[in-house]
Parts: C-alpha cells; structure tokens; sequence
C-alpha cells in the first residue's frame, strides 16, 4: 500500500531592506533616519518627527521639532515635506515668568497656494495687562501672521520660521501695543479645512478656559484695597 506523503507549503519570506529617509532641498537634503520595509513605495504617507538641532546642527534649536511626511520613493530613498513644527512643552514652561502676562492664542491662517494652517500661539508681557489688552493684542497677532504666512507656500513659511526670520518682526511690531517680552509661534501645522476647523474650536475653548483659571488664581492672590470713608461734617 503507497504511503501519501503531506504536502509541505514553504512560507516565503521577502526580504526586507533599509531604505535612507531624506529632507526636501530647503533642509538641504540631509538624512532624516532609515525604515527597515521590504519595499520603499510601503513607507509613503507615514509620518516622522526630527528634532530641528539634528537639522541646523545648533545647540539653540534642540527644544524645537519639525514633522515630515514622506511623499514618495525614489531610486530606494524615501522623499519627505515638512506638515508641522512645535516646540517643547518644557520650554514654553520656562518663557513664562512671575509677574508677567501670558496671552495664548489658536487660529486658523492661509498660505499663498490656499493651503489651511493650525497656528498656536504664545506671548508673554513684560507686565501684567487687563482683559481688553489682550484681546487687542490677539487681533493685531492673528493679522500680522495672516500677513506672512500669506506671501509664501507652507514649506517656505516654515523656514523662514526656522530661520528667525518672522519672529523679531512680530514682537516689534506688537511691543509698540505693549511691552512684549516673548512672541513665539509653539505649533505651526498644515492640514486640511475639515479637520482644521474642528482642532480650532476644540483647542480655543482649552485655551479660554486656562485663562478663566490663571485669572481667578491671581484674584484670590491679590488683597482688595478698600476705599477710604469720609467722615461727614
């Protein structure tokens, strides 16, 4: 009697490789890291994020981060655009110092090409301001930042931002409202209308309500001085 013999299937392993990960020409074109894939087109659409020191070779952009997609594979190396930027939750903790006034702000700007852009904003007064100047102070922000993200692409924009380029403007230009001692951008991020609109409201109602607590923190801080009665002749 013949004996059936099982068949066996083999598992095929494809093997994979290390593809290098590269940024655009504005960050002359310098290797972001490497992915290990078994195809280079497996890795687009994925998203990384560099700390900006590792690009500028600056001890001074170590609390800074620029995130990249990666657009496309060409001749096994991984192309990349910048979508973000935002600095290190640590460092905003330190730009904020007693006796001084924090205005954070969140708001939507456009570029040139009609690109949509989250903008998360902090200034710091060298004094302590009132409510109205704040808010006067937010405006005049969101109007001069509309200005300049407005004359560029989103890539452009945030390299003239990396490059300290629109900042001194901005605090210039506000200090002559109020004395400003820092005026930073904290997160700067492309992304589309829809989702845009939905992370604005979602982080301006975070925003206002911080401010409502550091507003009833310094209150109750204060002493009331009272009003001097005059005696009646």
């Amino acid at each position: 009697m013949a004996i059936k013999l099982k068949k066996v299937s083999k598992i095929k392993v494809k093997k994979k490789i290390w593809v290098p990960v590269r940024a655009p020409k504005e960050f002359g074109s310098k290797p972001l890291g490497e992915s290990y894939l078994v195809s280079a087109e497996k890795a687009v659409g994925r998203e990384m994020e560099v700390n900006l020191r590792d690009l500028t070779g600056e001890m001074r952009d170590q609390n800074a981060y620029v995130k990249f997609k990666i657009t496309r594979a060409n001749n096994n190396t991984l192309e990349t655009q910048p979508i973000g930027f935002h600095l290190a939750a640590s460092f905003m903790k330190r730009l904020v110092r007693k006796n001084t006034s924090r205005v954070d702000h969140v708001f939507n700007a456009t570029t040139k090409d009609g690109k949509s852009v989250l903008i998360k904003s902090l200034m710091v007064g060298r004094y302590k301001s009132q409510h109205s100047m704040k808010t006067v102070l937010r405006h005049s922000l969101v109007k001069l930042v509309q200005e300049e993200v407005g004359k560029y692409d989103f890539s452009t924009f945030l390299q003239h931002l990396i490059g300290k380029k629109i900042l001194p403007g901005l605090k210039r230009k506000l200090h002559k409202q109020f004395p400003m001692r820092e005026v930073v951008l904290r997160v700067v991020k492309l992304q589309d209308e829809v989702v845009a609109e939905k992370e604005l409201k979602q982080e301006s109602t975070v925003v206002a309500k911080e401010e409502l607590k550091q507003e009833a923190i310094v209150s109750k801080k204060e002493p009331t001085v009272e009003e001097p009665k005059v005696k009646e002749a």
